[in-house]
């Protein structure tokens, strides 16, 4: 966590997740019978389900930007195309704090999941992005980069 946390220091001013460099615990519960990570905006913690994915910078900072996100946007509801849009701004964070680390490479938790949970160059290569609204499911915002 702390590579995230010097990244949004140095690029953004940011301190800690709330901006006044705020407590922020993080679980990691080891033989958790499902994966993944996520953050608890009610109880205000991370946890992450399995070790592999507390090693993985891209999710830590995918988590942490979450935890960032709803400390500058309190009343944001996670449904439908605003869940879209959080889920998105977690994942361009995210890779934006890869490249800062030297290990960017426009996906998401290929360290923990491979090959990929989504690819932020292209998100149709992987299986777990959408590029539109199926009416139940989340839409992803590709991120396309340029010159790379």
């Amino acid at each position: 966590m702390q590579r995230t946390y010097d990244y949004y220091l140095s690029a953004h001013g940011h301190q800690g997740y709330d901006g006044t460099n705020g407590y922020l615990p993080a679980y990691v519960r080891i033989g958790a019978i499902h994966g993944g990570a996520w953050f608890s905006s009610v109880q205000g913690y991370l946890e992450f389900a399995d070790e592999s994915a507390i090693t993985a910078l891209d999710i830590v900072a995918h988590e942490f930007t979450h935890a960032v996100y709803r400390s500058v946007n309190p009343g944001a509801v996670y449904e439908g195309e605003s869940a879209s849009v959080y889920e998105s701004v977690a994942d361009i964070f995210a890779v934006a704090v890869t490249f800062a680390n030297g290990q960017g490479n426009w996906t998401m938790g290929e360290d923990a999941y491979p090959p990929a949970i989504r690819n932020l160059r292209n998100p149709k290569a992987s299986s777990s992005s959408t590029t539109r609204d199926s009416g139940t499911s989340c839409t992803r915002v590709a991120l396309i980069p340029t010159g790379t």
